[in-house]
């Protein structure tokens, strides 16, 4: 994607809380961080096949997965302008 990290581009080591509601989708998102793909709109999370893989290996339950897309949306709203930021102090 033209994108490269620095050392200093890592987010720093501290405890962060997550709410019990939201820890299958960030369980399913920390598994599909390799995954990013270039699209139209620009980098963005695949979600077909590697996402049902995903669900499987992780044996998510029917009501672990209810919300899971709309968070996984938001995450990957994040993940754009975090992209879009290291594209602009790179350029």
């Amino acid at each position: 994607m033209g994108i490269t990290l620095e050392p200093d581009d890592e987010a720093p080591e501290e405890d962060t809380a997550l709410w019990p509601e939201n820890e299958a989708a960030a369980r399913v998102f920390e598994a599909l961080t390799t995954q990013w793909v270039e699209t139209p709109l620009g980098p963005g999370l695949p979600y077909g096949e590697p996402l049902a893989r995903v669900e499987r290996e992780l044996k998510l339950r029917r009501r672990d997965r209810r919300g899971l897309f709309h968070a996984l949306r938001v995450m990957e709203d994040e993940g754009r302008q975090w992209f879009a930021e290291r594209r602009q102090q790179h350029e």
